[in-house]
């Protein structure tokens, strides 16, 4: 990843770097260090978050010069990230890497800058502080492929690279939808959107929408003539199916 960071003298060779490689303009750098003044954090993160830099070319900037620039971090995301301080579903939802602890200090390397409130969210979460250092997705998808399983619940998989996959039945493993009347509401949100999938294939349905109602969740099935059947389901089951959804998305 990253930039070097060896004080205030490393934070603007970083800087002038990417002056020099025409990623940003100085006046671009001067908000970026004044951002990092005022907020911390890394430059590059400052820069991105500001955009005053587009990540696809800070990206390819890094895969191209992380090695030479921080070789302690590149070497800590290769074969020692700090996995055990995030759950693998977070890990996977927001593409994130832990990459090591010291001195009370997480870093996590991240391939953006636009979910503002991640940061404050991981600091409550593991009781550190978090520094955000930019990484190509690339390096962040390998540890997530090394390090963290790919199957964060029964049949919910994440793959850091090509499509999530949503298992509907594997018998060898006892996976089967189960008819919605017979689902708790607190049950898993993998086992509701399983039975909801499976009732759609029953119906004959082309599409389904899942909404949020007054009365509960809303379910409605369309079949390729353009027919339409709903079906209402606890409204406590809404929030997970959501972020299931989001996460495989």
């Amino acid at each position: 990843m990253m930039e070097r960071r060896n004080g205030a003298d490393g934070r603007r060779l970083f800087g002038e770097i990417l002056v020099e490689a025409g990623l940003v303009t100085r006046r671009g750098l001067a908000s970026g260090l004044e951002e990092q003044r005022q907020r911390r954090g890394s430059l590059g993160y400052n820069l991105l978050k500001l955009g005053q830099v587009t990540p696809a070319a800070l990206h390819l900037f890094l895969r191209q010069s992380g090695d030479v620039m921080a070789p302690d971090l590149v070497e800590a995301l290769r074969t020692s990230p700090a996995v055990d301080r995030i759950p693998a579903r977070l890990a996977h939802f927001y593409g994130m890497a832990p990459a090591r602890v010291r001195d009370g200090v997480l870093t996590l390397a991240v391939a953006a800058a636009d979910t503002p409130r991640l940061i404050p969210a991981v600091e409550e979460l593991t009781g550190l502080r978090v520094e955000p250092l930019v990484c190509p997705p690339s390096w962040i998808a390998a540890v997530l492929a090394s390090f963290y399983p790919a199957e964060i619940e029964p049949g919910v998989i994440y793959r850091a690279a090509g499509d999530n996959v949503f298992v509907l039945s594997e018998g060898r493993r006892g996976l089967r939808p189960m008819l919605p009347e017979a689902l708790r509401p607190e049950a898993p949100a993998a086992e509701w959107l399983r039975s909801i999938c499976a009732e759609g294939i029953r119906r004959g349905a082309r599409t389904l929408q899942i909404e949020p109602a007054r009365s509960g969740l809303r379910v409605a099935f369309r079949g390729a003539r353009g027919e339409e059947h709903l079906m209402s389901l606890p409204r406590g089951a809404y929030a997970g199916i959501a972020r299931l959804l989001e996460g495989l998305a």
